[in-house]
């Protein structure tokens, strides 16, 4: 098995059959994925990781899960112990393992370090190819930077044509990483499959930052659930 805090440092870091179509161009179809989950005012989406050793094949050495929830303008991801919670001008991490919060006052896309925020590839991954495949778009992405330290060297998107929502992301490790075998380690290469279910029907409750913290005497509280977790306040 793989080292489970070299994938854990990954999570914050992805047309009805019958018809014609044209194929897009890539940046046009990246911006599609981007608008589609921009303009969805909501939606709760079932997060599978499956982490394989070699370059091909579906040798499987560990899985987890965990969940994106949009409402309007909040998004919480949950996955391995840990929760973000993301507003356009505030951001908490909870570590459920070390019991912390930490609230930071940021600006940006609230989307940020979810599996479905891909501006990093649009940034430093071009297009090497697009294909029709079971009615969807596969589109592979290869760095074209290399003196960015990013951990991938090739990204497969995996996009539903009618929605244009990611189905699966492929992320191919550019260095070799160490597999347990035996008593032992061996190096080879990686890859980290991510599969998104999108669900129809969100049973979920309301997000809010005050479920975390409150104010109180012109400073943050943790609530009664989290009083035994420590806050720190961080600013942008």
């Amino acid at each position: 098995m793989i080292q489970k805090g070299i994938i854990a440092a990954l999570v914050y870091m992805l047309w009805v059959g019958g018809q014609l179509y044209s194929q897009p161009k890539a940046e046009e179809l990246l911006q599609q994925i981007v608008k589609a989950y921009k303009e969805t005012p909501s939606y709760e989406i079932g997060v599978t990781y499956t982490m394989l050793r070699g370059l091909t094949g579906n040798n499987s050495t560990e899985t987890y899960t965990g969940e994106l929830i949009k409402q309007e303008n909040i998004n919480r991801f949950t996955a391995m112990n840990s929760e973000m919670i993301q507003t356009p001008g505030v951001k908490i991490v909870v570590d459920h393992s070390h019991k912390q919060i930490r609230y930071t006052y940021k600006q940006g896309p609230s989307l940020e370090g979810s599996p479905v925020d891909i501006s990093s590839f649009m940034t430093y991954f071009e297009v090497a190819d697009i294909r029709e495949e079971n009615n969807q778009w596969v589109c592979e992405l290869i760095r074209n930077k290399k003196e960015v330290q990013l951990p991938y060297a090739k990204v497969v998107l995996y996009i539903d044509k009618n929605t244009q929502f990611l189905n699966k992301q492929e992320l191919v490790f550019a260095t070799l990483l160490p597999f347990k075998e035996g008593n032992g380690s061996k190096m080879d290469y990686g890859r980290l499959m991510i599969e998104l279910h999108h669900k129809k029907d969100s049973g979920v409750k309301a997000l809010q930052l005050s479920d975390y913290v409150i104010p109180h005497n012109d400073k943050l509280e943790t609530v009664e659930k989290y009083q035994d977790y420590s806050l720190i306040e961080q600013p942008n």
